[in-house]
C-alpha cells in the first residue's frame, strides 16, 4: 500500500510540475489540495493535515523553483534590482505566514485555502488575458513599497504552502516588468519563499510531529517524490507553453482549479 502512495506522490509531482512550466506559475496550488486528499486517505491526524500539506508543498517547491530559477538565471532574465528590493519583505513574510498557519485549526485552513484558490480559478477563467511583452520597465516603486509587496506576497504564499508565483508575477508586471523578466524574477522569488517557509514549518512542527517520516511539518517521502518529479516535468511543460494558445490554457486551468476547490469544500 505504501508503494501505491509513493507512486501517487510522483504522479502529483509530474502533474504539478508540468502545469507550473506550462503556465509560468508555481506548482503549489496543485500540490497542496492533492496532498490534503492523499493525507486524509493515509489517515494522518486531522488537526495537522493542512499544516503538513503546506509545509511539504513548500519543501518540494524548493527543488522545483530552484531548478526553474537556475534556468532563468542562465538566460539572464532575472531583474536583480527588483529582487534586491523584494527579498527583505519576502523573508519576513515567509516566516510570518508559516507561524500564522499554526494559529488556525486545520479544517478551517482547508476552507480558507479552498476559498483562496476559488478566487484564483475565477481570475484565470474570467479575467486573464493574453500577455503582451513590454520592452521597457517603468520607474520602480520605492524600497518601502517593494518591501510591503514582498511581505504581503510571501505571507500569503507561506500561509497557504504555495511558491507565490501565481501572485508575484502579476504584481511585477503591474510595476512595469516585461513578462519575461516578471516570470524569471518570480521564479527565484518563489525559491526564497519556499526555503524560508519550509524551514519555518519544519521548526514549528518539531514540537508536534514525532512520527517516523516527518521532519516537523514536512512529510519526507512526499517531499522527495514530488520535488524531483515536478522539477523534471516542469521542463516539459515549459516546452509546450510555446505551442498551446495561452488564453485557452488559462481558461482550462481556471476550470481545473474551481473543480479542485469544490472538491475541498465538499470533501
Amino acid at each position: 500500500m505504501f508503494e501505491l502512495y509513493i507512486f501517487m506522490f510522483i504522479v502529483v509531482g509530474l502533474f504539478a510540475g508540468f502545469l507550473g512550466g506550462l503556465l509560468g506559475i508555481g506548482g503549489g496550488i496543485i500540490i497542496v489540495p492533492t496532498l490534503i486528499l492523499l493525507f486524509q486517505l493515509l489517515e494522518f491526524p486531522s488537526d495537522t493535515i493542512m499544516q503538513v500539506a503546506a509545509g511539504t508543498s513548500l519543501a518540494s517547491i524548493i527543488i522545483l523553483a530552484g531548478s526553474s530559477a537556475y534556468s532563468h538565471y542562465k538566460k539572464n532574465g532575472i531583474n536583480f534590482e527588483v529582487l534586491y528590493y523584494l527579498t527583505p519583505g519576502m523573508v519576513v513574510g515567509a516566516i510570518f505566514g508559516g507561524i500564522a498557519a499554526q494559529l488556525f485549526p486545520s479544517h478551517q485552513l482547508i476552507y480558507i485555502f479552498a476559498f483562496f484558490i476559488s478566487l484564483v480559478g475565477c481570475y484565470f477563467l474570467f479575467f486573464s488575458k493574453k500577455d503582451s511583452e513590454e520592452s521597457t520597465i517603468c520607474k520602480l516603486p520605492s524600497l518601502y513599497l517593494f518591501t510591503l509587496i514582498g511581505l504581503t506576497i510571501s505571507s500569503l504564499s507561506s500561509f497557504f504552502g504555495i511558491g507565490g508565483g501565481i501572485i508575484t508575477m502579476p504584481c511585477l508586471k503591474s510595476v512595469g516588468l516585461s513578462t519575461r523578466n516578471a516570470i524569471s524574477t518570480s521564479a527565484i522569488s518563489g525559491f526564497i519563499i519556499a526555503v524560508v517557509g519550509a524551514l519555518t514549518f519544519a521548526f514549528v512542527g518539531m514540537f508536534k510531529m514525532h512520527t517516523n517520516g516527518f521532519f516537523g511539518y514536512l512529510y519526507l517521502p512526499a517531499f522527495i517524490c514530488i520535488g524531483i518529479s515536478s522539477a523534471i516535468s516542469a521542463r516539459v511543460g515549459a516546452h509546450y507553453a510555446y505551442i498551446f494558445p495561452p488564453l485557452l490554457l488559462n481558461r482550462l486551468f481556471g476550470v481545473l482549479i474551481l473543480l479542485i476547490a469544490m472538491l475541498l469544500f465538499f470533501r
